[in-house]
């Protein structure tokens, strides 16, 4: 269920409320659940995708392959660290707009394979892509060279008084923290 507030009187304006709104290009729902963010991106990368076939032919591949990344792929790696967690149905979305690109780079067949086409444009599939790019911040965050806030995050289960004496403390083990509703908290309060 979501709970919609009533509107909002500030001085002698009123704010209606609204059911997403979008902060440094991500849509937020009001259930947190990124659904407007993952329709509007495929409709405007599926936008991008219909431009770039018409000049298609005009173009050399390595001139196409710059296009679709800086056009198309950019705009599905944005914000994708906090599409971890998305049901396979919204990131299926997603993934079919890369396979749209990397078919219309290669001039690819509807019944063509897409993996070695992906391969070729050095591309993960998108729920691959989310988990590496979580790696990659997790271990920026380990080794100090991300943003203080993130590091701030991380919390080791050694570090933990109350699992010192646990076999998993030995290890090098992270308590577990959720990304997405940490960043989505940060711009709702």
């Amino acid at each position: 269920m979501i709970w919609i507030c009533p509107s909002l009187v500030v001085g002698n304006d009123t704010v209606p409320p609204v059911r997403s709104v979008r902060n440094l290009g991500i849509y937020v729902d009001a259930d947190h659940s990124l659904r407007t963010h993952v329709l509007k991106t495929t409709s405007g990368c599926f936008a991008v995708l219909r431009c770039i076939k018409s000049i298609r032919r005009s173009v050399s591949v390595t001139v196409l392959q710059s296009l679709m990344v800086a056009l198309v792929l950019s705009r599905l790696d944005d914000g994708s660290t906090l599409l971890a967690g998305l049901p396979k149905q919204l990131l299926d979305r997603l993934q079919s707009v890369q396979n749209a690109a990397a078919g219309l780079v290669f001039a690819a067949c509807c019944n063509d394979h897409i993996t070695p086409l992906l391969h070729s444009l050095y591309r993960l599939r998108v729920a691959k892509r989310i988990t590496f790019r979580l790696a990659v911040l997790t271990h920026r965050c380990l080794h100090s060279s991300a943003l203080k806030y993130l590091t701030s995050l991380l919390q080791c289960v050694s570090g933990i008084h109350t699992r010192q004496r646990l076999r998993s403390c030995s290890g090098s083990q992270l308590l577990q923290t959720n990304f997405r509703a940490v960043w989505l908290s940060a711009f709702l309060t």
